[in-house]
């Protein structure tokens, strides 16, 4: 007993190393560490767009130095705020609406093909990310032609 609480303890080369206590709070996190890519960004933010679209009735665009920063309205309120930095999905986005605002019958279409729209986006952003990694090893295919 260390001040009341239990430590967890190993055995390390004959001798003892504390480490996090078992009581309360404490709870180990876990979810695996990931690095966040391009990829991997563009998903989450897209996935924040899908979460405030069926709530609100109009979204207005505003560039920044960092991406794009996406004002969600109902009632003249500003009720979510996204900041995009993707940039596949800020110029998809810029072309969607017109002059940085989506309202009423374009609002309405908008969110309701919005599944199609994220998944243009994917793949745009996916052939950009191919098309920027250069092959290491030759493909069976580009093989076969030199022969």
């Amino acid at each position: 007993m260390l001040g009341g609480t239990k430590l967890r303890t190993y055995i390390i080369q004959g001798k003892t190393q504390p480490t996090q206590p078992y009581g309360r709070g404490f709870h180990p996190d876990p979810r695996p560490k990931t690095m966040k890519t391009d990829l991997t960004l563009l998903l989450e933010e897209l996935q924040t767009l899908a979460e405030a679209l069926p709530a609100n009735s109009k979204l207005l665009l505003k560039a920044n130095r960092s991406g794009l920063v996406c004002q969600f309205l109902k009632g003249g309120l500003v009720r979510h705020t996204v900041h995009v930095r993707s940039s596949a999905l800020v110029s998809a986005l810029l072309q969607v609406s017109v002059c940085g605002i989506l309202e009423g019958a374009g609002y309405i279409t908008f969110r309701e093909l919005f599944s199609g729209f994220a998944l243009r986006v994917k793949a745009k952003a996916l052939y950009e990310d191919l098309r920027n990694s250069e092959p290491s090893q030759p493909s069976v295919f580009q093989q076969s032609q030199v022969a």
